[in-house]
């Protein structure tokens, strides 16, 4: 009973909290625009808005609060806490850009949250750095998405059931605690290369309609894909796999290519479809694969892979 009470006074004190922030910031209107958000950024107030219009490019690059990293990088500094729930975006969102040569980015160092928005133009966090808790989950974006070289730094990051209508692109970046995918789908292309997931990453349920690219990723602990479904070319080559790898009940309605890849743990591929010919080639694993689960063995091949532990052991 104490602990519930403990909770409940707890929630409480961060709804006032949250609370006093909106009216803090004094955002009544259901249409918002986004210089009064950079303006109440600028005086490090805490912005949390719910169920609102944001009419113009939100351009963190704007803030007064920044510093010069290199000849060339200019980064901006933002010591407040954003959230936005259920908001929808009429135009861009710009945490990156380009001018005169000089790439301005952004570092958020207290939490971002996007939960259950609607992002109707592109969306640029390119290079930024996120300190804390990264949660877009339930949101939809309408165009262009770029995470790009970003560092997640904070415990957990949720993109749990969002949806990209077009290419969405998190090359290079590095998740430094959990990430969820789980149920998010991928209409277009998902660029998914040279990530480093340093704890657990989860793309259970997720569906990727376009091209999807794993290559030269790595995973650090448990990886899992189970109950995804590939519609289109997808690769995981040269991918390094440090923990347990999971592609339990994927369908693949076309080839996936594991080429190079090393597993030093455990993979699990029971239950999956794979409709046309997909080979792993020249494949390392530390524990060799159980494929007589599959539904459909024929349509995926071991060539020239083998098990670590005994170097000359070919299967085939």
């Amino acid at each position: 009973m104490k602990k519930i009470q403990m909770l409940l006074i707890t929630n409480l004190l961060i709804f006032n909290l949250l609370l006093f922030s909106c009216k803090e910031n004094n955002f009544k209107d259901d249409i918002i625009k986004t210089e009064d958000i950079i303006s109440a950024i600028n005086k490090n107030e805490n912005i949390f808005l719910v169920n609102k219009t944001i009419v113009g490019d939100l351009d963190f690059t704007k803030i007064q609060n920044n510093y010069v990293m290199s000849n060339t990088m200019i980064m901006n500094e933002i010591n407040s806490s954003i959230t936005f729930i259920g908001c929808k975006f009429e135009n861009k969102i710009v945490a990156f850009k380009i001018s005169d040569k000089i790439a301005y980015s952004t570092n958020f160092k207290r939490n971002l949250t996007f939960t259950s928005c609607n992002f109707m133009d592109t969306v640029n966090f390119q290079q930024a750095v996120i300190d804390k808790f990264a949660n877009f989950s339930s949101s939809q974006f309408e165009k262009f998405v770029s995470f790009q070289g970003v560092y997640f730094n904070g415990n957990e990051n949720y993109f749990t059931e969002t949806n990209y209508k077009e290419n969405v692109a998190f090359t290079s970046s590095v998740f430094y605690g959990d990430v969820s995918f789980f149920k998010s789908i991928f209409f277009k292309n998902a660029m998914l290369k040279s990530i480093i997931f340093k704890q657990k990453s989860n793309f259970a349920a997720a569906k990727f309609h376009g091209y999807t690219d794993f290559t030269d990723s790595e995973m650090m602990q448990n990886f899992s894909s189970n109950y995804a479904v590939f519609s289109n070319r997808t690769y995981f080559n040269n991918a390094i796999f440090h923990a347990n790898a999971e592609f339990i009940s994927i369908q693949a309605d076309t080839t996936i290519e594991f080429k190079n890849i090393m597993f030093y743990s455990n993979t699990n591929f029971d239950n999956s479809t794979f409709k046309q010919g997909t080979k792993m080639e020249r494949t390392t694993f530390s524990v060799k694969p159980d494929l007589s689960k599959l539904k459909e063995k024929d349509n995926i091949k071991l060539d020239s892979c083998y098990i670590s532990t005994t170097t000359d052991l070919k299967t085939n």
